[in-house]
């Protein structure tokens, strides 16, 4: 009699546990599906991309992505980006031959240069290459500068991928 009580009482404590070890597996994926609703639907924008002005917002569409130390050349006008972190991006601008003109914009934010206005949308910093002097990293830029004496003035480049592939 004494064998048969004792596993009752341990069938009970095996079953207990078992409820136990349910109940925190719930818990657990209750857990991750909350964080993977909040990190999707409710987390704050990631440094280099605020909120944006509805001004500034109205530029993404003539905006291009740049990459790091890449070159575009554009109706008038050359842009390279020469630096970008969570905060600004640092461009050098050179119009219609003249000197180059670097300068530095806040993301969310423009600057003029050269009778062109540089407004930079988002950034996404560099980090170092698996080969020495590769380097990533990009910003959306927007470039409008006033039409040519006699031309059309077309915007700037747009879209992504402008100038080569940002890596």
């Amino acid at each position: 009699m004494r064998v048969e009580r004792w596993l009752a009482v341990m069938g009970s404590v095996l079953m207990r546990r078992r409820m136990l070890v349910a109940a925190a597996c719930v818990v657990v994926v209750a857990c991750v599906l909350g964080f993977g609703v909040w990190a999707l639907f409710m987390r704050p924008p990631s440094p280099g991309t605020p909120e944006l002005s509805p001004e500034v917002e109205a530029l993404r569409e003539e905006a291009g992505t740049y990459g790091l130390q890449r070159p575009v050349h554009a109706q008038g006008w050359t842009l390279v980006l020469t630096e970008v972190d969570s905060e600004a991006a640092r461009v050098s601008f050179v119009r219609e031959g003249a000197s180059a003109i670097e300068v530095s914009v806040e993301v969310g934010s423009s600057q003029t240069v050269a009778d062109c206005t540089i407004t930079v949308l988002e950034s996404y910093p560099g980090r170092s290459g698996g080969r020495p002097g590769d380097v990533s990293g990009s910003a959306l830029i927007a470039v409008r500068c006033p039409a040519p004496e006699g031309g059309s003035g077309s915007p700037a480049p747009s879209g992504e991928g402008v100038g080569a592939p940002t890596g």
